[in-house]
């Protein structure tokens, strides 16, 4: 059997422990890659060490690390090796499990406070059947966007963490789409509500917007404010 445990921390870690590769221990040089590169090995072994999935007793893995590279004798017999090595492997996906759903808690809570916030100053917006809170600017007096039904549009979409603008078509042509094809439940929905010539303000909870995968330049969870005008519906 392999020994998988070393390479499966390594490679799980390995983006995120790397960030912590700056050297600021004086008298210390890196003259080639062989250098940087043992450098960060050593780095990003001690960081996983310190990520919180165990605590370790520092000085016998050092006896081991040194040990090992001296071909010493093994303490441990291989079927004891591979099963703390499972162990570890096992206890260091569920510390990444357990912080994802922290995180995931922490969005969901405010997102629920940013939501309330938001309804409390507006009550002029009105909440669909799916969750989502929105409002009329202007009306139309086209037909309703059905799905499968090319529509022509323009949109704003707002991170209403930041308050930073995500996404737009400003600055470019509006968007000639068929509704229904791949874009956000949020929106999918929404127009199906809009008349031709309406302009609308959606609130979209994160589970109707880009969900706990986020997006590009947008963090998991996140709700998300879209402002939509539909121009024109095509009837092909």
């Amino acid at each position: 059997m392999k020994k998988t445990f070393p390479l499966l921390v390594l490679s799980s870690y390995l983006l995120l422990l790397c960030t912590a590769c700056g050297n600021k221990t004086e008298n210390v040089t890196l003259a080639n890659e062989q250098d940087t590169l043992s450098w960060a090995m050593g780095v990003s072994l001690a960081e996983t060490m310190k990520s919180g999935f165990y605590t370790f007793d520092n000085d016998l893995v050092q006896q081991a690390f040194e040990a090992t590279l001296k071909g010493e004798k093994k303490v441990l017999d291989d079927e004891t090796y591979q099963a703390a090595c499972q162990y570890l492997a096992f206890l260091a996906q569920k510390k990444q499990r357990d912080d994802m759903q922290q995180a995931a808690e922490k969005s969901a809570k405010n997102e629920n406070e940013v939501l309330e916030r938001i309804v409390k100053e507006d009550p002029a917006l009105k909440q669909a059947p799916e969750g989502y809170y929105y409002k009329v600017v202007k009306s139309g007096t086209g037909p309703k966007a059905k799905l499968g039904q090319r529509v022509k549009f323009d949109f704003v979409s707002t991170n209403l963490f930041t308050g930073q603008e995500y996404v737009s078509s400003r600055d470019r042509e509006s968007v000639i789409h068929v509704l229904g094809n791949p874009m956000i439940a949020g929106m999918q929905s929404g127009m199906q509500m809009m008349n031709a010539g309406s302009k609308y303000i959606f609130y979209f909870p994160s589970k109707l917007a880009f969900g706990a995968q986020g997006s590009d330049g947008l963090a998991p969870f996140t709700p998300l404010q879209y402002e939509i005008e539909l121009h024109e519906i095509y009837n092909d």
